[in-house]
């Protein structure tokens, strides 16, 4: 395999790449395919921890569901066009955009996750402390 040939934009833009070897048919859907088990693994975890999980735990487990399975199924998809050797939709330039994607999806999730989630749980956590002493309500 020639290295420099990923330097190359007609490389990364040919509308017909040509059909995948074996090797890599595998190692694509392994990547891919471990995105749905990764969406079927973290669902199984959630409901396990659903009393322990606070609710920014919660949704910041629920966007990363969403990332893996999106992620896992598109690929797929690409995968199955490019194994098939359609021409148009097994372009390389799908990979890239799928990347690309994944990238800007990864950074909403660590944006949320730094700037949201974090503060929130400070504040139960001090809501919790503060609570801590104060009587509980008695039923009627």
């Amino acid at each position: 395999m020639n290295i420099q040939q990923f330097f190359e934009i007609s490389f990364w833009l040919t509308p017909h790449p040509g059909p995948i070897d074996i090797q890599t048919t595998i190692f694509f859907l392994v990547l891919f395919g471990s995105g749905i088990v990764g969406k079927i693994g973290l669902k199984i975890f959630g409901k396990q921890r659903k009393t322990i999980l606070t609710k920014p735990e919660k949704k910041l487990f629920s966007k990363i569901e969403s990332l893996c399975l999106t992620m896992g199924s598109l690929g797929l998809a690409w995968l199955f066009f490019a194994y098939e050797n359609i021409s148009f939709l097994s372009g390389r330039y799908f990979f890239v955009l799928w990347c690309v994607s994944l990238g800007i999806w990864i950074y909403l999730i660590w944006h949320y996750y730094d700037t949201e989630m974090r503060p929130e749980i400070a504040v139960l956590k001090e809501r919790e402390q503060l609570e801590k002493y104060l009587p509980k309500k008695r039923g009627i």
